[in-house]
């Protein structure tokens, strides 16, 4: 199991809270089977059984009473950054990586309030081939993190009804790891992070295939372990506090997110370090895919402003 899923998570709650599996089946409309391979993929992961078997149902282990706890408390937090439900209203689709996502519906729906009060917006996690998705109308508006040979080809191709802006590159990373971690006893050195086991977290575009630590270990000839690779903060969270596991975020809105979890610690990392972690790779770049029409046009210019506090 490389990656710890979202409904992976809520299975996991809901058997805790139900006590009971077929409960949780009927309760999320997934079958027995699926909710029975996802708390076997759990077990393996924790390397735990997590509930014991009852003749009314499943009790939790003491490790599984700790990682509901963490688990809770994560999905609290990211349930407060959801948008409510639209009412009726026209969704404007935004396409954005993890680590942005923090606190943006609520941010670009206030934007729309009283200016545009019939649409809403709705986040969907970043993917690769964005022109192709807001040229087809899959995605209204979104976050591109490289102008590859086929982003320009596409962007020429649809240029009457798709436009690309520039915002620029990622100026910093925070360090995350949990609070009684040893990494901070250390100075916060490249070299210091690089012995504990590395938790990627993913962002396609940028680090979907090689990290730039992974480049840099290499470079120097630094002992290096990818521990897993992540694609969501709350499959993220729930690694570093059940590991010796570093990770790092490079937007501010991520790593507040993380340091509000009860456990864990972000610590930005020294300009110096960042600027010697970069020379073996490129800095995260940022820009944004939009179809031409007044309502992305004017929205486009709200997330810039967005993306532009959290990298610089």
């Amino acid at each position: 199991m490389d990656n710890i899923k979202l409904q992976d998570l809520k299975i996991f709650l809901t058997v805790y809270e139900l006590g009971n599996s077929k409960a949780c089946a009927k309760t999320l409309k997934l079958s027995e089977a699926k909710v029975s391979r996802s708390l076997n993929e759990l077990r393996q992961w924790y390397g735990d059984s997590l509930f014991i078997r009852k003749r009314h149902g499943f009790i939790a282990t003491e490790k599984g009473k700790l990682i509901y706890q963490n688990v809770k408390q994560a999905m609290q937090l990211l349930e407060q950054q959801q948008p409510k439900a639209n009412g009726g209203k026209r969704v404007i689709t935004v396409g954005i990586s993890t680590t942005l996502s923090v606190g943006l519906p609520e941010y670009l729906n206030q934007c729309l309030k009283g200016q545009l009060d019939n649409y809403t917006i709705e986040v969907q996690p970043h993917q690769l081939m964005a022109c192709k998705k807001v040229a087809n109308g899959e995605l209204d508006i979104t976050l591109s993190h490289r102008q590859c040979q086929q982003m320009k080809e596409c962007l020429s191709q649809h240029k009457s009804i798709v436009e690309f802006q520039n915002i620029g590159s990622g100026n910093f990373l925070y360090v995350i790891a949990r609070e009684d971690h040893p990494v901070w006893q250390q100075s916060l050195l490249l070299e210091n992070i690089t012995p504990y086991p590395f938790v990627v977290t993913q962002v396609s575009g940028f680090n979907n295939q090689v990290d730039p630590m992974e480049i840099f270990a290499e470079e120097n000839q630094l002992p290096f372990e990818i521990s897993t690779k992540v694609t969501n903060l709350a499959s993220l969270m729930e690694c570093l506090l059940s590991s010796d596991g570093v990770t790092f975020l490079g937007t501010r809105c991520a790593a507040d997110f993380m340091n509000r979890i009860s456990g864990l610690r972000a610590e930005r990392l020294p300009d110096d370090q960042y600027e010697l972690l970069h020379q073996y790779a490129p800095r995260p770049h940022y820009a944004i895919v939009n179809r031409i029409d007044p309502i992305t046009s004017k929205l486009k210019d709200d997330l810039v402003a967005f993306i532009e506090r959290q990298i610089r």
